[in-house]
């Protein structure tokens, strides 16, 4: 987790800003291990480098079962990669990107991820399942990238901070897919952009 990450994050039950304990006293470090407490005095530990916001009885069991398979998939198969960000997920100049925030919603193994983030935007992915070990892996070098462990309907973010996301085959699987869109919306600037990819089902 690097430093810049905190003052974006809101905690997913109260949606407070959260202090870093113990305090981080380099800024540009990348914070291993901690744990990040909101004035509610909700907690939520740091570990190997990522936010681990996801709370017991935030998601149901379809979603604990989703969760499970999709850790299972893209932890084993994490070298998957088919390039198509650019064509298929987001369609922008190739300028577009740059200066930009962006929330990658439901990151998995996180292939776009460093996509996006090579386009020249931040970038903070996002995922429930156990995924984010490998996305994390992939983007932690990367001065842009970011790694967060939450569940998409319990957004761990300040509202209003990204200037677009995108979720691609991702809340087709939730248990809500129309509401757990609706509950993306409040983290993006006015005017942002969103991108989502569905499956077609009969």
């Amino acid at each position: 987790m690097k430093a810049r990450l905190l003052p974006r994050l809101a905690c997913p039950r109260c949606h407070l800003s959260f202090r870093l304990a113990p305090e981080e006293r380099q800024p540009q470090a990348e914070i291993l291990a901690g744990e990040l407490i909101c004035s509610q005095g909700h907690r939520f530990r740091v570990t190997d480098g990522i936010p681990r916001l996801a709370y017991e009885g935030c998601h149901r069991s379809r979603g604990r079962r989703t969760k499970a398979a999709f850790g299972y998939e893209w932890s084993h198969f994490s070298e998957y990669d088919v390039r198509n960000f650019r064509t298929l997920i987001m369609p922008q100049p190739e300028d577009w990107f740059s200066g930009k925030l962006g929330l990658d919603a439901g990151c998995g193994a996180g292939r776009h991820l460093r996509a996006a983030i090579q386009t020249g935007a931040e970038m903070i992915g996002v995922d429930l399942s156990e995924a984010v070990e490998v996305a994390q892996r992939k983007v932690a070098t990367l001065a842009g990238g970011h790694v967060v462990q939450a569940d998409l309907t319990q957004l761990p973010f300040q509202p209003g901070i990204f200037d677009f996301l995108y979720s691609w085959g991702v809340l087709h699987h939730t248990p809500d897919p129309e509401g757990t869109f609706h509950r993306l919306l409040p983290c993006l600037k006015p005017g942002g952009v969103v991108v989502i990819g569905v499956y077609q089902t009969t």
